[in-house]
């Protein structure tokens, strides 16, 4: 028994069979090129629907809220609040005078140097601000 020649009649005809086979179908690239052509049309043309009912309902939204909503009355500058103005504290007008350190922010007290400077310290030399020496003069 000899398996390569029975192998090898056995492919020659499978491979004469599909040479026959190929020779006799179709080409493909026609059949895909107009299935292609048909798929890209069907695209543009339900692209260009999405678009025009986008815009009729645009419109339709605008128009409807024009007739349908009533006019405002238009709002002096001078009457406007902003919305936080809520979240202020209130005018000083409105509050208690004696809540208010006025006094004290318009007048301040008098500071002297001698407030600052302790007694023990000596401005120049020679000059003791001790309290013996004080009461020794």
């Amino acid at each position: 028994m000899h398996p390569n020649t029975d192998d090898n009649d056995l492919r020659a005809l499978f491979d004469a069979m599909r040479q026959e086979e190929m020779q006799q179908a179709p080409t493909f690239e026609p059949f895909w090129g107009e299935a292609v052509a048909r798929a890209e049309g069907r695209q543009r043309r339900v692209a260009w629907m999405r678009y025009a009912v986008a815009a009729v309902l645009v419109v339709g939204l605008a128009l409807s809220a024009l007739l349908l909503l009533p006019p405002r009355e238009a709002m002096s500058i001078t009457e406007w609040r902003s919305p936080t103005a809520g979240l202020l504290p209130a005018p000083a007008s409105m509050l208690d005078a004696a809540s208010l350190p006025t006094a004290a922010l318009l007048a301040p007290p008098a500071l002297q140097l001698d407030d600052f400077v302790p007694e023990t310290q000596v401005f120049w030399p020679g000059e003791a601000m001790l309290p013996d020496a004080a009461s020794e003069q």
